[in-house]
């Protein structure tokens, strides 16, 4: 993409920036996605140090049961394999093996609620010996 004063950046560059969503078109009840952002307190680590993740969520119709029954599904090396599922919105991670070079980890969390889900991406997270 290239913006209106020249400046230029990767769609891949993008990705991960904001929650992304998936809409089922199947009915009204689209208001019940989850809208999800994931957030990290490292972006660059080491082997056994502890990363603690945040998940802000919500969805449009705001009802009343949406934290209680949505369940959160953690994959903090983006292998796309869920390492965690839980309700906690605030969890901690030790990676055990370091990143590739040039290669971060993209953590991701999907949030399910009501067969909806919605999905954020965290900033990628480069893992040293």
């Amino acid at each position: 993409m290239i913006d209106n004063d020249g400046g230029e950046i990767a769609s891949e560059d993008i990705i991960g920036k904001g929650p992304s969503i998936f809409i089922k078109p199947k009915g009204n009840d689209s208001v019940d996605i989850p809208i999800v952002t994931l957030k990290t307190d490292a972006i660059n680590t080491k082997i056994g140090e502890e990363v603690t993740f945040t998940v802000n969520s919500k969805i449009l119709s705001n009802r009343p049961d949406f934290k209680a029954n949505r369940i959160i599904k953690y994959d903090f090396d983006g292998d796309g394999v869920d390492d965690l599922t839980t309700k906690d919105d605030v969890v901690k991670f030790i990676y055990t093996t370091p990143s590739e070079e040039n290669r971060p980890f993209k953590a991701k969390a999907k949030v399910i609620y009501r067969e909806k889900v919605g999905v954020g991406y965290a900033e990628p997270i480069s893992v040293k010996k």
